[in-house]
């Protein structure tokens, strides 16, 4: 429920959160990406890593140095949020579902993991649930990291012919 609440008030106030970023990132540079960027992979919201990227490049930071920034802190956001599910998954372990819910993972996660790091839809879920169903973290990187650094690098490369 927290996270459907969370996921609402993202799209309701999407405009104000952007500018707000845009503000943090214009003041206090690669430290406001980093942790703007750890921030977007910690709650689940519409929006992507990508937008502390191109609010940097506004404010006319290098896309050199606003990459490896963005995709550290991504990485992190990441792991934390996999370990969250890993947590989790001691708090669900009784519930009346819990084995058919981690059959089904298991035979369909990773393509959800490998569609939510490449598109629009919110990858924070899909890295606790990774977690919460012991998916391996070899492929959590495979399925996860390694797609959402491309993303992140085929946006940022495209993004900056088009400036």
């Amino acid at each position: 429920m927290v996270v459907l609440v969370l996921f609402f008030l993202a799209n309701v106030f999407s405009k104000e959160i952007e500018s707000l970023i845009t503000g943090l990132i214009g003041d206090y540079g690669l430290l406001a990406i980093f942790f703007v960027v750890l921030i977007i992979e910690l709650t689940p919201q519409p929006l992507g890593p990508e937008v502390a990227l191109l609010a940097g490049a506004f404010t006319n930071i290098s896309p050199l140095l606003i990459i490896p920034v963005v995709l550290l802190a991504s990485y992190i956001g990441s792991f934390i949020d996999y370990y969250i599910g890993k947590f989790s998954q001691k708090l669900i372990l009784n519930t009346k579902n819990y084995k058919k819910a981690c059959a089904a993972y298991k035979k369909y996660g990773v393509i959800g993991l490998f569609i939510a790091s490449i598109g629009p839809v919110p990858y924070v879920p899909f890295c606790w649930l990774s977690g919460s169903f012991n998916l391996p973290i070899k492929k959590f990187v495979y399925y996860g990291l390694l797609p959402r650094s491309i993303r992140i690098i085929i946006f940022s490369i495209i993004f900056t012919v088009l400036i």
